[in-house]
């Protein structure tokens, strides 16, 4: 395993508990080609995700990795989805940036999707300030073990 991967927890339905995973980041995308990752997937997609982009903000999309581990998998398999925030650091749970305060809301592109593999890629969106390149990816349950990504 790369030094990449945190551990982080994650609910698992089929337990009722929250049971640790190791994710990391693969790549972060942004601007023209991020617009186009949410457009294609909204056209393929039972559930939408309709996002109003203001003046001062800009798309970016997060590509990831779970490694399961010894993850419980149910018999219907887990969701590929993951919890996720931006903010500004690990004291500050939002971003403040340009006189504005930010609370970035992450959306999962996986469409639901249902995985019984140990290992998988999945994605999610989220605005954040146009040329913002200084703040926390936060993952993991709240309330539990979470990990913090450099963004970009």
């Amino acid at each position: 395993e790369s030094e990449d991967y945190k551990v982080v927890s994650k609910y698992n339905p089929s337990t009722k508990n929250c049971e640790e995973i190791k994710v990391k980041i693969d790549d972060i995308i942004r601007g023209e080609k991020a617009n186009n990752i949410l457009e294609e997937y909204n056209r393929d997609s039972e559930f939408p995700i309709n996002l109003q982009i203001n003046d001062d903000q800009e798309l970016i999309v997060v590509n990831y990795t779970i490694n399961f581990g010894n993850f419980q998998i149910g018999a219907n398999g887990v969701s590929k989805d993951i919890e996720a925030k931006v903010c500004e650091s690990e004291e500050k749970g939002y971003i403040e940036y340009n006189d504005k305060i930010y609370m970035p809301i992450v959306q999962c592109i996986n469409n639901f999707e249902y995985t019984k593999e140990r290992k998988v890629d999945g994605s999610f969106v989220v605005l954040i300030p146009k040329d913002l390149h200084d703040y926390k990816i936060r993952i993991g349950a709240n309330g539990q073990k979470v990990a913090y990504f450099s963004g970009k």
